[in-house]
């Protein structure tokens, strides 16, 4: 059993602020004079959050005295938990080798007859953020009372996919890119 015995307030609180990026890239081109018949490129980026931000107050815990009780749980993906703005919401540097994105997939292809390319960009969450008293918790009893009870989460998040690809020269250019975003938070 816990039993907790305050003067002041009660804060049990989880924070988890996680930040995804992947970068997939492929490319076929023949060498310089020495060109391929075919040319094949694909790209693929996956980004997976699977994860749990919980506060909770035990099963059975006795708060017998304290001030206001606090239960919170906050989870940021791909967002500054200060400021609020998505990372994606960034200016990227000049010169920089990606966009800015949670997945970001590239392909391409080259070739004297027959050049297909593709890219896949995936970012998938399932993330959880739960704040919680759980059962048969005692909050005051008699003469011994506690102040405001207050049980909060927040979850913010920001997704961003792009895929790309492009097949060039030759007979035959196939190029198919798909970027997806799914969240379950």
């Amino acid at each position: 059993d816990v039993k907790v015995t305050l003067s002041g307030d009660l804060a049990v609180g989880a924070t988890n602020a996680t930040h995804m990026t992947t970068l997939g890239s492929g490319a076929a081109v023949g060498s310089k004079g020495n060109s391929s018949n075919v040319g094949i490129g694909v790209g693929v980026a996956l980004s997976i959050d699977n994860d749990t931000t919980q506060a909770t107050i035990a099963d059975g815990a006795r708060i017998t005295k304290a001030g206001a009780v606090g239960v919170t749980a906050a989870s940021y993906e791909n967002v500054d938990k200060t400021t609020g703005d998505s990372d994606f919401a960034k200016s990227v540097a000049a010169g920089a080798d990606t966009l800015g994105v949670g997945a970001e997939a590239y392909a391409g292809a080259a070739s004297t007859k027959v050049s297909v390319a593709g890219a896949l960009a995936v970012e998938y969450s399932t993330a959880t953020t739960e704040a919680s008293i759980g059962d048969g918790v005692i909050i005051g009893s008699g003469a011994s009372r506690v102040g405001a009870v207050n049980v909060a989460t927040d979850n913010t998040s920001s997704f961003s996919s792009l895929a790309s690809s492009k097949a060039s020269q030759g007979k035959v250019g196939v190029g198919a890119s798909i970027a997806v975003d799914y969240s379950a938070n």
